[in-house]
């Protein structure tokens, strides 16, 4: 990435010392803008960042096969998302501050 005042701004990679991995967008050395993260057990985050939590829209994968999609806030899925199982069934829902409020559809029969 670039350095500006000795902060890490730009489009960048960094690695920590237990395998977690963010490559994205900095602005004075926090992740801020679009990235890919991904931590050493396999789960990932494909989304928006402000200073250094997820916040806007992404999507995060579990190891298992389950996924979220859908609105972020400080760090938390918060505010309408899409809940995909292993096997692809899918329901839409509302978050507050991580925790789903309610289903926002009929069922979980859906197939991507």
């Amino acid at each position: 990435g670039e350095f500006v005042d000795n902060d890490i701004n730009g489009d960048g990679v960094y690695q920590w010392g237990d395998g977690r991995k963010f490559k994205g967008q900095w602005a004075k050395n926090r992740m801020h803008g679009t990235g890919h993260f991904t931590w050493v057990d396999g789960r990932s985050y494909d989304g928006e960042y402000k200073n250094d939590q997820k916040d806007g829209h992404g999507t995060f994968n579990w190891p298992d096969g389950r996924k979220y999609v859908g609105q972020w806030q400080e760090h938390k899925q918060h505010g309408t998302g899409i809940h995909i199982t292993a096997s692809g069934e899918q329901r839409t829902g509302t978050w507050q501050d991580g925790r789903r409020l309610s289903w926002n559809d009929s069922g979980g029969n859906n197939p991507v």
